[in-house]
């Protein structure tokens, strides 16, 4: 079938002769070497390579049929993390744009990345990083409840991540801080101040984990937290006792 892909849109052979070929003498030969050395076919990359590269083909010329791939890819016995994170950046280079395909790729590699016996915070940041910016693009207005409940749970699980590892970036601490904040006040402009102090809130349980920038934004962050809860202490009283 992929074959008969590569076929249909010869345009599209070179570009992945050539990056088989790079790659390949990168990871390919010296993995596939190291296996075949082991005896141990049940790792044998070859399986994922093509599946990539199938993925590649397809996206490229903007085939309904990318989803698939995905479940291939899966469905395969030792699937790691990086595989999957790379299929989500494939799925949105341009031309392609395949967003949800992108996010079910994430959330699978998201879900990998904290089952591992020894989680890694880098590579764990990074990929919560790139779900919640596909999930809630800074700025939107709008946001609908189900979308805010989903970045929440996000949300949870990164900061069970942080409270478990050692080595989760300051940096991204910080944005995930940022983000937080940001969404609650862009619900307060909007009028939603119950979702507000919950998101402004939730930005600052990550207050604790800033270490050396915690004292830069405590004080600026509570003043505006606590002018947050002022105005939907005073909304609630606007409301009518229900009898």
């Amino acid at each position: 079938m992929f074959l008969q892909l590569l076929l249909c849109f010869p345009g599209h052979c070179t570009m992945l002769a050539d990056n088989i070929n790079n790659f390949t003498k990168k990871k390919f030969n010296t993995e596939h070497f190291a296996v075949l050395k082991k005896g141990d076919l049940s790792k044998d990359p070859t399986e994922t390579l093509l599946l990539i590269y199938e993925f590649e083909a397809r996206a490229k010329i903007n085939d309904s049929t990318l989803e698939h791939v995905l479940e291939a890819v899966l469905e395969l016995q030792h699937l790691e993390p990086k595989t999957l994170e790379t299929i989500a950046s494939l799925a949105m280079e341009p031309p392609a744009h395949f967003p949800s395909v992108c996010k079910k790729a994430l959330k699978n590699a998201w879900l990998l990345h904290r089952k591992c016996s020894l989680i890694d915070g880098v590579k764990c940041s990074k990929c919560l990083h790139s779900l919640i910016q596909l999930t809630l693009p800074s700025g939107t207005l709008g946001i609908e409840p189900r979308i805010l409940e989903e970045v929440w749970s996000y949300y949870e699980e990164g900061l069970f991540v942080i409270d478990s590892v050692h080595d989760y970036p300051e940096v991204e601490i910080l944005w995930l801080m940022t983000r937080a904040w940001n969404t609650g006040i862009l619900l307060y402009s909007v009028g939603r101040y119950m979702e507000a102090e919950r998101w402004c809130g939730l930005g600052m349980r990550f207050l604790k984990h800033l270490g050396s920038l915690q004292s830069s934004y405590e004080s600026q962050m509570s003043g505006l937290y606590s002018e947050v809860l002022d105005r939907l202490d005073r909304a609630k009283r606007l409301i009518p006792n229900e009898e």
